[in-house]
């Protein structure tokens, strides 16, 4: 019987130990990919959360955590895809003579995206599209005259987003509402309504 009860023990005894092991190794595992994911490491730190994901007993909250640095990961590297020499070409259609200074400057301005993702410099697919938003100068260029242009739509919301931006947050309300008067044409088939009725 002392037999079998030491045996017992030892048996719950070498399960705690496995247990807390796996805690212990997942929990430095996801920390790591964490760091990986934040140094822009992404290609390691999607190993590092699928080796979690490998891991036997892990909790709800540990699979939640590597699930999570596995999207940002994927959605990053969706999101941030274009190249220096890419950004020059989008914005040499309106300004021929950007240059790489240009570009850090506009980076130390914040506004182009960039990230460093796996040792390279990746900006964001839609920066060249934000600039204007973020910059009259930059504005200026598509239109000259957007100023003066107060009957383009385009030239408005361009305008206005931009405003919006500048505001400082404010709790979840409208920023710089505006009313709008809308015209449309709206077409049905014949014989819809009967004759003198309103759609």
């Amino acid at each position: 019987m002392t037999s079998l009860i030491r045996n017992m023990v030892f048996s719950a005894f070498i399960l705690a130990n496995l247990t807390g092991c796996s805690y212990f190794t997942a929990h430095r595992t996801i920390a790591r990919a964490e760091s990986l994911l934040a140094d822009g490491n992404l290609t390691e730190a999607e190993k590092a959360a699928g080796e979690i994901l490998k891991t036997t007993g892990l909790s709800q909250e540990e699979k939640s955590k590597a699930d999570s640095i596995l999207d940002m990961c994927h959605r990053i590297k969706r999101d941030f895809t274009l190249s220096d020499s890419t950004i020059l070409l989008k914005l040499a259609k309106y300004e021929p003579a950007v240059n790489k200074d240009d570009l850090s400057r506009l980076e130390k301005e914040n506004k182009l995206d960039v990230r460093i993702i796996d040792g390279e410099k990746r900006y964001f697919n839609s920066c060249v599209s934000n600039l204007f938003l973020l910059d009259h100068a930059w504005l200026n260029k598509i239109s000259p005259n957007a100023e003066n242009e107060t009957d383009s739509f385009a030239i408005f919301k361009l305008s206005h987003t931009s405003g919006v931006i500048e505001k400082p947050d404010s709790s979840g309300k409208p920023v710089n509402p505006v009313s709008m008067k809308l015209s449309y044409n709206l077409k049905v088939k014949a014989d819809a309504v009967p004759a003198g009725d309103t759609i």
